[in-house]
């Protein structure tokens, strides 16, 4: 299943891990396969201690925030014959415009966040809305708008045609809940100590240590 293949994905991931954080499986996706109670300490390669930061669009976020918390549409798979062509996650497909200028895509039915609440293309829609509208987090240069086409539906345009970007734009933005984030006064400062996603991991309250030991 989908998730099965991004559990093994990102438990390889986090076990190689080089920040402080405590994990505990699973996400808030409908067929995850992860068990309830396993716990994943990933250790600091460096010598200064962390934070505690789950924001997965800043730059001091913790490791393993991004793709065991949060996770993009799709991911590349570089050991295809065509690693162009996209892997879903929690996105299903994908179409982009022969002017490389629109993409449409469509999401998986049914999938929820780590808190109980509905994934929606409202999530999506508003996670590149308010990356184009914050510079300080869109470290990926996203520069566009997107729309809501139905629940499962989303149209992203782009400001000028990005057929290479596109890929990039589906695979690297982590998609965050709106029902959290609209709430949220100051998104480049957050630091998202209870964070809600949609990845095979969520928070466990409690066990975070600057010096990476879990406590």
């Amino acid at each position: 299943m989908m998730r099965s293949r991004t559990w093994k994905r990102v438990l390889a991931a986090v076990c190689a891990g080089v920040a402080a954080v405590s994990m505990a499986a699973c996400g808030g996706g409908t067929n995850s396969t992860a068990k309830d109670g396993v716990i994943i300490n990933s250790v600091m390669n460096s010598t200064s201690q962390a934070s505690l930061n789950y924001n997965p669009f800043s730059s001091t976020a913790l490791t393993g925030v991004v793709g065991a918390l949060y996770e993009p549409l799709f991911y590349m798979n570089n050991l295809k014959d065509d690693p162009t062509k996209l892997e879903p996650l929690m996105g299903k497909s994908y179409t982009i415009s022969d002017d490389a200028k629109t993409i449409d895509v469509t999401i998986r039915d049914g999938e929820k966040w780590s808190d109980g609440e509905p994934y929606t293309a409202e999530d999506v829609a508003y996670t590149f809305n308010l990356l184009n509208s914050n510079k300080a987090l869109n470290t990926g240069g996203f520069a566009g708008s997107a729309e809501v086409l139905s629940d499962t539906e989303v149209r992203i345009t782009l400001d000028k045609p990005e057929s290479v970007n596109a890929l990039s734009y589906l695979s690297g933005t982590m998609i965050v809940p709106k029902h959290v984030w609209e709430k949220i006064d100051d998104p480049v400062t957050y630091t998202n100590k209870d964070a809600v996603g949609s990845g095979p991991f969520t928070v466990k309250g409690g066990n975070f240590s600057p010096t990476g030991l879990h406590v």
